[in-house]
């Protein structure tokens, strides 16, 4: 029995001893626990109570100060759909009077597609398109090919009425007769109405025709009417620039890429899904704040990479908002700039992004000239497959014709299974052709900054 108490007594003996040793270890962590229950309700409590106001959206340039006038002027938004369109329309039969026989009925993939002639917008004619038992591919009318070389900038719109969504498309002929197809848009449901789309085309290298259609990509009904086509003359911007844009915020392109955007002095814009931040396999606060110590643009890309082209009202402004806010406050960035995940938006997201941000990037393929729209700007997306030398002669082409190219990228891994990934040696190698071809880099607030004034004057001067 004795033994036994002297065992219980060495027990306790020790537990006292580890515990106290131990309680450091114990109290940091207590501490720990603590601080994240705090961290993660100081930024609930920001994003709770994030909202956007009309100066959000305001694009401010620096004037030449003077006691008679404020140091900032604001930059108006002109859509430039809403501006005249004049010239001969290249389209030969725009409202299908003669029933479509100048237009091509095209599918692929596996569904089932049916093609009319039926009332039309303005009470004559237009082509329809229903599809059903859709698993994929598309269906679509094209226009007539139209002759055309590079660098010519061409202005597409017309009329539709969907009750589903659709892909707006130009079909290029290239010179080695090969076609290259480009996505101009979407369209959404239009409850019954009929709608106006516009779209700008700068002509790519080795393009020889283009044709235009509006393809329906999903189960419905689609009308479409009064095409337009016409050619007008390139605004160029005063010299060519070049952006580097990120998406999504993963820590790959801080342990990969930022050393090389580091070797060759480019400063790169890193859309970011605020909620993501910390995650596995995202960036952590500290290496956000280091991309932003070292220059680079920190923009959004949304609180938790929602659709926002599927999700209801409330949940897109409380999306856009608290990103914003808790990049801002909670991270001390300067957000500005939004860029949709997906590329995807609707008319109300759109409506929205416009009241919380001061420019959107999405998706659409294409150049900005000089009457660039801040609320689409076009991009080149960047996949595993792209080439150094397609980069390059984009680069090439931009720099000639004093056009803004804003290339997509992703991960930056050589692991990644990602179609969206870029390799390292890819991707130095497209940062040295920057270097060669001595043209600006900027971030999309540079880019802004310097066109913006040129944009300005473009849609005053009309």
């Amino acid at each position: 029995m004795k033994r036994t108490l002297g065992q219980i007594f060495m027990y306790v003996v020790a537990a006292i001893f580890l515990g106290y040793h131990l309680m450091p270890v114990f109290s940091f962590a207590r501490g720990q626990v603590a601080q994240l229950l705090a961290s993660n309700k100081k930024q609930q409590e920001i994003a709770d109570n994030a909202i956007c106001t009309p100066a959000d959206s305001q694009y401010l340039v620096l004037t030449e100060a003077s006691p008679l006038q404020p140091l900032y002027r604001e930059i108006s938004y002109v859509d430039p759909a809403t501006q005249p369109l004049e010239g001969e329309n290249l389209i030969t039969d725009p409202s299908f009077a003669t029933r479509g026989v100048s237009w091509q009925k095209n599918t692929f993939g596996e569904n089932n597609a049916q093609f009319e002639i039926v009332g039309g917008y303005d009470d004559a004619y237009a082509a329809r398109i229903i599809m059903w038992n859709r698993k994929s591919g598309d269906g679509k009318w094209l226009s007539n090919a139209v002759a055309v070389k590079p660098a010519e900038r061409v202005i597409v719109e017309h009329w539709y009425k969907s009750d589903t969504y659709s892909d707006v498309i130009a079909d290029i002929t290239q010179s080695d007769g090969g076609h290259v197809y480009i996505q101009l848009g979407k369209g959404e449901p239009t409850n019954g109405k009929w709608l106006k789309l516009r779209y700008e085309i700068v002509i790519p290298i080795h393009a020889e025709q283009i044709a235009v259609g509006h393809a329906l990509t999903e189960n419905g009904t689609l009308d479409v009417d009064n095409w337009r086509l016409v050619k007008t003359e390139l605004p160029q911007l005063e010299r060519g620039l070049v952006s580097l844009t990120f998406d999504d915020g993963w820590e790959s392109i801080y342990t990969n890429g930022l050393p090389l955007f580091s070797k060759y002095n480019v400063k790169t814009t890193q859309y970011v899904v605020s909620g993501a931040i910390g995650d596995k396999a995202y960036l952590k606060s500290d290496q956000l704040k280091k991309f932003a110590e070292a220059g680079h643009d920190i923009g959004s890309h949304s609180a938790q990479h929602e659709d926002l082209s599927t999700i209801g009202e409330d949940g897109v402004r409380s999306s856009l908002a608290s990103s914003r806010d808790v990049l801002n406050d909670y991270y001390g960035m300067s957000v500005f700039d939004f860029a949709a995940p997906y590329g995807r938006t609707n008319a109300r997201s759109e409506a929205l992004i416009k009241s919380c941000y001061r420019s959107h990037r999405g998706t659409d393929t294409g150049y900005n000239t000089a009457q660039f729209d801040r609320y689409n700007l076009k991009v080149m997306n960047v996949e595993l497959t792209t080439k150094p030398e397609e980069i390059a002669a984009a680069v090439r082409f931009a720099k000639e014709n004093k056009l803004w190219l804003i290339l997509v990228y992703h991960e930056v891994s050589d692991q990644s299974e990602s179609a969206y990934a870029a390799n390292l040696k890819d991707l130095e190698r497209t940062l040295q052709i920057l270097n060669e071809e001595q043209i600006p880099v900027v971030t999309i607030s540079e880019g802004l900054r310097e066109t913006m004034p040129q944009v300005e004057a473009q849609f005053t001067k009309r």
